[in-house]
């Protein structure tokens, strides 16, 4: 549904990418997104990602969510150089955690400009 809206190829894709980076494989085959940056704050599971991403045009950094939402604007220029819109998918798995993941999630949608998809 969003592809009709805007065209997904000239989005990037900011995700924490598990130790397969699988949905990243799935929008690249979907879209053909090709500006891709996977996080995650374990380094050993970074380390992991970089030797098993499909493609070598992902980026993958060890950082928290936290990390991201902070840095938000860095990361975006990083990954589009400026030039387009980014999807952004945060898979907390920490239920404990809830309060501080609402807490991301109302710093990131303030971050967010026309087009973005979260």
């Amino acid at each position: 549904m969003i592809s009709r809206y805007q065209p997904m190829a000239d989005a990037a894709y900011i995700s924490m990418g598990g130790g397969y980076l699988e949905d990243f494989r799935v929008l690249h085959q979907a879209f053909g997104i090709e500006k891709m940056l996977s996080f995650d704050m374990d380094e050993w599971m970074t380390r992991r990602q970089k030797v098993n991403r499909p493609y070598g045009f992902i980026d993958c950094v060890c950082a928290s969510s936290t990390d991201i939402i902070n840095g938000f604007d860095a990361y975006r220029r990083r990954v589009t150089k400026g030039e387009s819109n980014v999807i952004i998918w945060l898979d907390y798995t920490e239920a404990s955690m809830r309060n501080d993941q609402l807490n991301d999630l109302s710093q990131l949608t303030n971050k967010l400009t026309h087009g973005d998809v979260f």
